[in-house]
């Protein structure tokens, strides 16, 4: 039985050992026996150079478009695409943690955070303005198509020496 240190210790050499690049060598003997090799090839041989491996796997793209079930008057389920960019769970935990907004962000996410607005303008050409009213900031978001396009946040009444925003 090897002792664990020295197993632990010769993990270690193997894990951190440098790795060698050094040409392959494809070498055929008399007998027509092909063995691969670092070293040259004293007979017939040549360099050999593996072809790169092909996969079926695809790269994801994080340029999607989100995409909503709408319901029309016939009871059917449409999808259709939203003008908003694709934003992963993890930016957008990480916005709603740091109080921070993107532009592009889905109308559905502003809601998650504040829930229903006090008010909502319409001015046409799918544009929208929410606002938020609460004791201590008004909120303003602009959205073009159910997509943020600006926003604005005020303090209400004096300003916190403690609190700063």
């Amino acid at each position: 039985m090897i002792n664990p240190i020295i197993h632990s210790l010769l993990l270690i050499a193997v894990v951190i050992s440098p790795v060698s690049i050094a040409d392959l060598y494809k070498c055929i003997d008399t007998n027509g026996q092909i063995t691969f090799t670092d070293q040259a090839c004293i007979q017939s041989g040549d360099t050999f150079k593996p072809k790169p491996i092909m996969t079926n796997y695809k790269s994801i793209s994080f340029t999607q478009k989100r995409v909503s079930t709408k319901k029309t008057g016939s009871n059917k389920n449409i999808k259709m695409k939203s003008a908003c960019p694709f934003f992963t769970s993890t930016e957008l935990r990480n916005l709603r943690v740091k109080q921070e907004y993107k532009k592009g962000m889905a109308s559905t996410e502003i809601k998650k955070r504040y829930g229903k607005p006090n008010q909502i303008t319409s001015s046409g050409n799918n544009k929208e303005k929410w606002e938020y009213k609460d004791k201590r900031f008004n909120r303003a978001f602009s959205f073009s198509n159910g997509c943020l396009t600006s926003w604005k946040k005020k303090a209400v009444g004096k300003k916190s020496k403690i609190y700063t925003d």
